[in-house]
């Protein structure tokens, strides 16, 4: 395999991994319903129900909200800071 090649995987490789890349990190604000819904994803899970301002509806949010505990009951406005993983 030539050297060049392993050098410009190895550039683009650590280049992907930038955490800090202005361009990948998106702030919105999320409202979070007061209760969570049965849904399936990689297994049967419970999912937040979420929507942003210019929704009508909520939404499934399959995924964690990191820094963020959800308790029923209530309902959260939150800015979120999304970043492409």
């Amino acid at each position: 395999m030539p050297r060049w090649f392993v050098s410009a995987s190895l550039a683009l490789t650590v280049a992907a991994c930038n955490p800090l890349a202005p361009s990948d990190v998106r702030t919105r604000m999320l409202r979070i319903d007061h209760h969570a819904v049965e849904c399936v994803g990689m297994a049967a899970q419970l999912c937040l129900l979420v929507k942003s301002p210019q929704e009508a509806e909520f939404g499934r949010h399959y995924d964690g909200i990191e820094g963020f505990t959800y308790e029923w009951g209530y309902v959260y406005e939150l800015r979120v800071d999304e970043r492409r993983v």
